[in-house]
C-alpha cells in the first residue's frame, strides 16, 4: 500500500499537510514551503538585539550559537532575555548549542550575548 499525503491550508492560511503511512497512521504537520537563514552578532554586550528588525512570517526558528565563542547567548522575548550569569532569561546556549522555536514572527525573538562578536546562525521555515 502506498502512503497518502493531502496538502491544503488551515484557516489561518498557513500551509497543512495530512499524511497516512502505509500501515493507516495519520501523521500531520505544517509544510515549509520556504527556508532562509541569517546571522546576528552580539555587540555590544548583554545588550537585547532582536533576531530581525522588521515583522517576517515564519512558522519555526533554529538558533544555533557559534562554535569559537567564548561566552554564552540567550534567546528569548523582550524585555529581559539576558546571559548575564546569575541573571539568567531565556534559554541560554553555549558555543555550538542549539534550540527550535516554533514561532510566527522572527521580530518576536531576541538575544543577548555575554562576550562582544559572539554570534548565532539561524534558519527558519515558512
Amino acid at each position: 500500500m502506498q502512503s497518502v499525503k493531502i496538502k491544503g491550508r488551515r484557516s489561518d492560511g498557513k500551509p497543512q499537510s495530512i499524511a497516512i503511512d502505509d500501515s493507516g497512521r495519520i501523521m500531520h504537520g505544517p509544510t515549509t514551503t520556504t527556508l532562509g537563514m541569517g546571522r546576528q552578532t552580539c555587540t555590544p554586550v548583554n545588550t537585547q538585539i532582536q533576531l530581525y528588525s522588521t515583522p517576517t512570517t515564519c512558522g519555526w526558528v533554529i538558533i544555533q550559537t557559534g562554535r569559537n565563542n567564548g561566552g554564552y547567548v540567550a534567546v528569548g522575548t523582550t524585555p529581559g532575555v539576558s546571559a548575564t550569569p546569575g541573571a539568567e532569561y531565556g534559554v541560554v546556549l553555549d558555543s555550538s548549542e542549539s534550540v527550535k522555536i516554533d514561532v510566527d514572527d522572527l521580530s518576536e525573538v531576541w538575544i543577548s550575548g555575554t562576550i562582544v562578536n559572539d554570534t548565532i546562525n539561524y534558519l527558519y521555515g515558512v
